[in-house]
Order: structure tokens, then C-alpha cells, then sequence
């Protein structure tokens, strides 16, 4: 009735940090699947693994055109952040996305604009301005986004116009992998993600630019809805796209056993998904590296 629910197959991981293995090439059926792993030669190395219903023929594909880079000025770097409309009588909502300043994790508030009058936003400990978004458009009414101590003006959003630096994504699928980025120029600068988790649960990203390498953000998502952009210089165009496992986002992870003992190492979980997800990297650093051991699959029906 079933064809070959039983099996083994063992991952050389020579030469490559990350990879996929197609799981039907060995079942039909969910059934268990025992993962071991043996990084003898690697001490310090760590296996990540993660069951996905997605192949490696999506890994890279982009979920938008590549965005310009609009080169926020005046970066708070410590600093609050307020908001100002040139119309009298404009009460929108204004939300503000960016990091803290030091840390990586993106926030987001919202401020209620009082007309030509400045309001300042709650959190004073602003880093960078990843994008910002009105609750709707005015036909005449430009808004300015300005570092507060100093009144310096991060960015405008126009007359007409409801964000910059951010784009809206339409309900884009992650299949439970972090994004990518990448440039088409030199950046290190930051960028951000927006998107719903596993759980349901609204998650954001931050993904530290490395010009035309792709660069791995931290979390697994299910979907993404917005991207976060204005950072980028405006001689930069920026890509987002599907990612891969990263230590920091597999659900698994098998330690070095740093012995000829196969069993040594190891976890069994049920075989939901088709795809196994694997990436080796250096526990310390969490940069992944090819690795010259293995990871053995041992498959039951």
C-alpha cells in the first residue's frame, strides 16, 4: 500500500552550511523521523532543523520589486522623535516604525497629530527611522517626521501620499522561514520586516544590510505584510525575498557530539511536513559555515 515508509539517508554537509532534503523520497506516510548528527572535527558546531512544507525552489524568490532607498536624514540615535503636520486642525494617526537605539528589534508607536503644533512621540530612546505611515491621505497637508531635540526633519510623507519608507505587502507567505535581503550597492544599512509568526502572533525583523550578499533575518514567519526601507541610501535599491533557517529561528537544534558515537546526538519528532531544513553553524558566532561530518536521517513509517 505504501512505498518505501522506511528508509535512512545520511546528509553530507562537506562544502555547504544549509540545505533542504525532500522527505517523500523516503516516505508517503507522516511517520517519525530521527535526526542525529556527528561534527566530530567541529567542536563548537550546532545542526538546526526545521520541518517546512516548502522546498528550496522558493528560497531568494523576492516578494516585491526592488525598493529605492530613501535615505532618512538626521537619525534620532538616542533621541525622541516628533511629528508635525503644516495644516491647522490635522488630527491623524501617524505610526512610526524603527529600532532602539543600540538594538535591533524593530518598534512601532503611533502619534496623534495636534495641526501645525509638534507632538512627540512616548519613546525618547529612538536609533533609526525604518518607515513611517499616516491613517489616511489629505489632499493638501504635508507632514514632518523631525528629531525632537533639534528639530531636524528625518523625513516628510507628501500631500496625497499615506507612508514612505514603508511598503505594504500583500499577505505575502514565509512558510515559517526568515526574509532575506540584499542590495544591488554597497549598504550596511538597516532594514525591516513586518509580518504574522506561526502562532498568529504580529512579529517584526530587522535584517542589517551586507550589500549584494543576502543577509538572513532572525525569526521565522508565516507571512509578511509590510517593508520597512527608509533607512537605505537612495543610490540603493533593496530586495526582499524568502530566506532560510537560521540557528537563531530552528525549531531544533542538535548539539556537537564530538565523538565517533552516532547516537550520541540526537532528537525524534513526528513527520508532519514534507521538507527538512538544516543549516550547521558555529555556536559562538551563529555564522553558519560548511562543515566536513554529517547528519544521519533515520525515517520510520
Amino acid at each position: 500500500m505504501y512505498k518505501n515508509i522506511q528508509g535512512s539517508a545520511t546528509i553530507r554537509t562537506e562544502g555547504a552550511g544549509r540545505g533542504v532534503v525532500d522527505l517523500s523520497e523516503y516516505t508517503n506516510t507522516p511517520g517519525l523521523l530521527s535526526i542525529k548528527s556527528d561534527l566530530r572535527t567541529n567542536t563548537g558546531y550546532t545542526v538546526g532543523i526545521s520541518l517546512l512544507s516548502v522546498s528550496d525552489s522558493v528560497l531568494g524568490t523576492s516578494f516585491a520589486d526592488a525598493l529605492d532607498g530613501l535615505a532618512f536624514a538626521n537619525q534620532p540615535a538616542n533621541d525622541a522623535v516628533e511629528v508635525v503636520s503644516d495644516t491647522v486642525g490635522d488630527t491623524r494617526t501617524v505610526t512610526i516604525y524603527g529600532t532602539t537605539n543600540g538594538l535591533a528589534q524593530v518598534f512601532k508607536r503611533t502619534v496623534v497629530l495636534n495641526g501645525t503644533t509638534p507632538v512627540a512621540s512616548a519613546k525618547g530612546d529612538w536609533g533609526i527611522i525604518l518607515g513611517v505611515e499616516v491613517d489616511e491621505a489629505h489632499a493638501t497637508a504635508v507632514i514632518t517626521v523631525r528629531e525632537a531635540s533639534t528639530d531636524q526633519a528625518i523625513t516628510t510623507i507628501a500631500a496625497t501620499t499615506t507612508s514612505t519608507g514603508v511598503t505594504d505587502v500583500d499577505s505575502q507567505s514565509c512558510y515559517g522561514l526568515p526574509v532575506a535581503a540584499w542590495g544591488d550597492g554597497a549598504t550596511t544599512k538597516v532594514v525591516g520586516v513586518v509580518g504574522v509568526d506561526e502562532l498568529g502572533n504580529v512579529a517584526y525583523d530587522t535584517i542589517t544590510l551586507a550589500g549584494t550578499t543576502a543577509v538572513y533575518g532572525r525569526c521565522g514567519l508565516r507571512s509578511i505584510t509590510k517593508l520597512l526601507y527608509g533607512d537605505v541610501e537612495s543610490s540603493v535599491s533593496v530586495v526582499f525575498g524568502v530566506g532560510s533557517i537560521t540557528p537563531s529561528s530552528a525549531q531544533w537544534t542538535l548539539g556537537n557530539a564530538n565523538t565517533a558515537s552516532v547516537g550520541s546526538d540526537g532528537v525524534c519528532l513526528s513527520l508532519s511536513k514534507r521538507y527538512l531544513h538544516w543549516c550547521v553553524a558555529n555556536g559562538a558566532t551563529v555564522t553558519v559555515g560548511g562543515v566536513a561530518d554529517w547528519i544521519k536521517l533515520l525515517i520510520a513509517g
